[in-house]
């Protein structure tokens, strides 16, 4: 599992017009002025995605204060399955998710972003376009998780005040996918 600060490493600014599987299309416009978290990967990753989405999630929650500040967009990679099928990919993302997944066929995020197959990815771009942490992984862990607060932390200014996660703060351990209970109690010991 590869976690990186990229502090300063712009990549070509976040361009992209893609369809949901709802249909629904979504441009960069639409996340303009936001800290934006893509999430994704191929369809071997998507169990891995579903997790670190979920996790992300459950984390934001526990922030409602920074909600305008930060965009959520989950990504499919479907680079490489043959256009045709596009209907059927659409269909089969509608019956499995209720929150919109942008189907990129041709790369335009998850090219442009280097995802790595078979792995959940996790990049996070601060509101000038910069890609200032990236993270690639299956399974949610507790270190990445806080690496990735603290990424945050420097880029929304509802957090700064509020993340005193530190590097040693944080032992190595699995997310707790699955118990509410569980997710609460992980991010109040984080943060």
């Amino acid at each position: 599992m590869a976690s990186t600060p990229v502090f300063g490493n712009a990549v070509a600014s976040l361009e992209f017009r893609l369809i949901d599987q709802f249909g629904e299309e979504q441009t960069q416009d639409d996340v303009a002025g936001q800290v934006t978290i893509l999430i994704g990967g191929n369809r071997k990753a998507s169990e891995h995605s579903r997790d670190w989405a979920l996790a992300i999630q459950s984390f934001l929650e526990t922030r409602t204060d920074q909600v305008e500040e930060i965009a959520v967009l989950s990504v499919a990679d479907l680079r490489g399955i043959p256009r045709m099928l596009e209907p059927a990919v659409a269909t089969q993302l509608g019956k499995k998710y209720e929150r919109s997944v942008l189907m990129d066929w041709d790369g335009q995020i998850t090219g442009e972003y280097e995802f790595a197959p078979r792995m959940a990815n996790v990049v996070v771009i601060d509101k000038e376009g910069e890609v200032v942490h990236q993270l690639s992984g299956k399974q949610p862990q507790a270190a990445q998780l806080g690496e990735l607060a603290r990424a945050l932390s420097k880029l929304t200014t509802s957090l700064k005040q509020e993340c005193p996660c530190s590097p040693g703060s944080v032992t190595p351990q699995r997310f707790p996918i699955g118990n509410p209970q569980a997710v609460h109690s992980f991010w109040k010991k984080m943060l």
